[in-house]
């Protein structure tokens, strides 16, 4: 016999003997009623229960306990208080009701509850399709900057056509085209601040929503600051350092 031959014959002996002693010492066990020294847990149990946990014992600390009380009685008046509805302006009110003199069907519209800005607009027709009428004209940027210049109190901007400025255009596999608007003011960009015009198929606009705010009142736009002395004020204006 080889000695390879010869540490097979090893290794298939000595696993017969652990296999062997296993079974002695299981039999034992369950002769005798003792709870075995190891049990499987399979990972997943639908049924399992977790333990009970060893309770807590309470903090010593009379001032953590009165924060803890102060804090659940804040939180409570939070809850019961009325949620924040934002109202139209009377401008606002006025251009409602003319937009919706002259477009078929209900008008819906909500606003932002801190800007006061239409976060959406939502319509039959908000806006008929604005056909051009010269070479090289663009119908669906027209109907688009049309609706947002006829609402522009509604939407609480001075000059719609010179605060928004188209940055992208994409019709989807139904036909309807998107056009999206950054908002600027006096050539800075309002960040993070856009507009979106939705036309149907037909080029008409149904749908307009968006987060922007309404035109800055005395607001300068010449920098106080050169760009080091930002960066300086920044850096100490961090905690950390």
């Amino acid at each position: 016999m080889t000695a390879p031959q010869n540490q097979r014959q090893l290794r298939k002996a000595f696993g017969c003997a652990i296999a062997l002693l296993t079974l002695l010492l299981l039999s034992r066990t369950l002769a005798g009623g003792n709870t075995p020294a190891f049990t499987f847990h399979p990972l997943y149990q639908p049924n399992a229960v977790a333990p009970a946990s060893e309770p807590l014992e309470a903090d010593p600390d009379p001032r953590a306990a009165e924060l803890a009380e102060r804090l659940r009685q804040r939180l409570a008046g939070l809850q019961a208080a009325a949620p924040f509805t934002p109202q139209l302006t009377p401008e606002q009110s006025q251009a409602l009701s003319e937009l919706e003199t002259r477009c078929p069907g209900e008008v819906s519209v909500v606003l932002r509850p801190l800007a006061g800005t239409p976060r959406q607009i939502k319509g039959e027709v908000l806006q008929r399709a604005q056909h051009g009428f010269s070479t090289g004209s663009d119908p669906q940027l027209t109907t688009a900057q049309t609706f947002l210049r006829t609402n522009c109190d509604l939407l609480r901007l001075d000059d719609p056509h010179a605060e928004l400025t188209l940055t992208r255009r994409h019709t989807d596999e139904l036909g309807r085209t998107h056009l999206r608007f950054q908002q600027e003011y006096r050539g800075v960009p309002v960040w993070p601040a856009d507009v979106i015009v939705h036309l149907n198929p037909e080029g008409h606009v149904d749908v307009m929503n968006g987060a922007f705010v309404p035109t800055p009142k005395k607001l300068g736009t010449v920098p106080v600051l050169d760009e080091a002395d930002a960066a300086e004020y920044a850096r100490t204006g961090l905690t950390d350092g």
